[in-house]
């Protein structure tokens, strides 16, 4: 088979939605021929490939390892679908079968990465201002390693800083001068503002530094739309493997204390929060399970059982502040 058919057949695929192979076998042809990518940002649990090309545009893939529809693909759509409708760029993703002789199945987006642009992810970001402000003692950040001298690096306060001293070592790009680089700053910042929102609302416990990523060339920067929100809802939130970006570099808070910490650092946070809350109560989220065919009634109520308490939760934590301070 040609290159130019597999590259037809597998766009028609894309197209239809369907599967992604007309056989299992077709993928190694996709592979020789440098239509298929290794992505090495994908978990052991998924096989992840980079597709170039195909419809004119590039895609993100991931396999799952095992049959069947993992329902961590369920928590990625349902978290896309909700996140959109909040005024975030988030992908875009479907459910693919991998091929019709198979049981195995992925889940597609859009490449959104751009084509001229350099990719710079958060850690790297991050990494780079540390070693930056310790250079005798030369550190490097992993997933799971976020603490610094009791300073959690993997914060709103700490990300910022690491943001404006990134953009001021850009000064010999063209997109630079103080006033540019201000406004991207406060464009990107504000940007994560939302999204650490957003993923403590919807317990969100993957969102550290390497799940987000800055897209930059000669004539300026953006963040690149919200991913991999597959461990959303997730009962575990308050588990010590929770990676997600914090509010305050105060390493010893617990997760409920931090949102607390935010919520009372201004007014226009505690209108974020409250807005937010207000738009993500539990019958909406019903309605976001209902509108996703894949959802089978046991996956609708055990999202719905776990959210609901973590909403409580969240509802009663603010009245109590708010009984505080009406004392004082």
């Amino acid at each position: 088979m040609k290159k130019q058919e597999i590259i037809n057949n597998l766009q028609d695929n894309l197209n239809n939605g369907g599967f992604l192979l007309n056989k299992a076998n077709d993928f190694h042809n996709l592979i020789r021929l440098n239509i298929l990518e290794k992505n090495e940002k994908c978990s052991s649990r998924y096989f992840g490939y980079w597709i170039h090309d195909v419809n004119g545009l590039g895609w993100a893939l991931k396999i799952s390892v095992t049959p069947g529809i993992p329902k961590e693909f369920f928590y990625e759509l349902l978290s896309e679908s909700i996140a959109r409708d909040m005024g975030l760029e988030t992908i875009e993703s479907k459910i693919i079968k991998y091929s019709p002789d198979s049981e195995l199945y992925g889940i597609i987006s859009q490449d959104y990465r751009l084509e001229g642009y350099k990719i710079v992810a958060g850690n790297e970001i991050v990494d780079e201002y540390v070693n930056y402000i310790n250079t005798d003692f030369p550190f490097t950040l992993t997933k799971w390693d976020n603490d610094m001298d009791n300073i959690n690096v993997n914060s709103l306060p700490f990300v910022y800083s690491a943001l404006e001293h990134h953009f001021k070592s850009q000064k010999s790009l063209h997109y630079y001068d103080q006033k540019h680089a201000e406004s991207m700053l406060k464009t990107i910042y504000g940007n994560l503002v939302l999204r650490y929102v957003f993923s403590y609302i919807t317990m969100q416990k993957d969102f550290h530094l390497g799940n987000w990523e800055i897209r930059e060339n000669e004539q300026g920067v953006s963040i690149v739309p919200m991913y991999d929100m597959e461990l959303s809802f997730n009962e575990n939130f308050y588990d010590d493997k929770n990676t997600s970006l914090k509010a305050s570099t105060d390493a010893s808070l617990s997760y409920d204390e931090d949102f607390m910490y935010f919520y009372n650092s201004s007014e226009e946070n505690k209108n974020l929060v409250d807005k937010m809350l207000y738009l993500l109560n539990p019958n909406n989220i019903l309605k976001y399970l209902d509108s996703i065919p894949y959802f089978d009634d046991e996956f609708k109520k055990n999202v719905l059982k776990t959210y609901i308490n973590h909403f409580e939760k969240i509802e009663k934590m603010i009245s109590e502040e708010k009984k505080n301070i009406s004392v004082r």
